[in-house]
């Protein structure tokens, strides 16, 4: 891993003049980084789904009687559910794979 790490550094590629524009353009990103584009990318697709049920699930938290009601739904329409949605933090988009898997034993409800 060492010897990969001295064959790719910036300052040997630039000195075997094998990098364009003084390396300036030369830019490593890391697997994760690139993992995190390329999911927020995709999830660009389906943000109105997600939007809807990030907004439904904020309604059902936002107050006792509504979390009363939303359990009374559950009852009467026979929803089995193993957990209640949860809200995802924006920031972090694996957060978002809880809510709609969360979300998606609720699907009868939601689509009502």
């Amino acid at each position: 891993m060492k010897l990969l790490a001295q064959l790719c550094c910036k300052s040997n590629l630039l000195a075997k003049s094998m990098l364009h524009c003084n390396g300036d353009l030369f830019h490593v990103r890391c697997a994760a980084h690139a993992l995190n584009l390329i999911v927020k990318n995709y999830l660009e697709v389906i943000d109105g789904v997600i939007n809807y049920i990030r907004e439904s699930v904020k309604y059902i938290k936002g107050s006792t009687s509504t979390k009363e009601k939303f359990e009374e739904v559950i009852v009467v329409m026979d929803i089995d559910c193993g957990s209640r949605p949860t809200l995802n933090v924006p920031t972090h988009w694996n957060t978002m794979c809880d809510m709609l898997e969360s979300a998606l034993h609720l699907e009868k409800l939601f689509m009502s």
